[in-house]
């Protein structure tokens, strides 16, 4: 757990330069969300435990980008106040699921509609 913990930590500072934005789309983005969603499950494809690897670090960054796009979002955010990462991380996923037509489009302005999507404002 450590270890993720420090991969997810290393992953969110490399990811705090404005530039690294505009390298990541809604394909690498994809990417990484079907990693989060085997290490959720705990299992790799091949039936075997999931360790810290590769893998691991896709999902730490993952995380990090997007927590860091949903903090930086300008403008009202209409989600409730108890939202969970994992609930925004959820989002993230479904909407990416749901539009692969849209995975060419920035990473960040994906996470930022999706949680506009899942989240209107009245």
């Amino acid at each position: 757990m450590k270890s993720v913990l420090a991969i997810l930590m290393f992953a969110t500072t490399i990811l705090a330069s404005p530039a690294w934005a505009d390298f990541i789309d809604g394909y690498r983005l994809a990417k990484w969300a079907q990693e989060v969603k085997k290490f959720r499950s705990g299992t790799l494809d091949s039936g075997e435990t999931y360790h810290v690897d590769s893998n691991s670090t896709q999902v730490a960054i993952f995380m990090g980008f997007v927590s860091g796009v949903y903090d930086s979002i300008d403008g009202p955010r209409c989600a409730s106040e108890n939202l969970t990462g994992g609930q925004i991380f959820d989002v993230v996923i479904k909407y990416l699921e749901e539009h692969p037509e849209q995975h060419h489009l920035s990473g960040s302005g994906l996470v930022a509609g999706s949680v506009q999507e899942a989240f209107p404002c009245d």
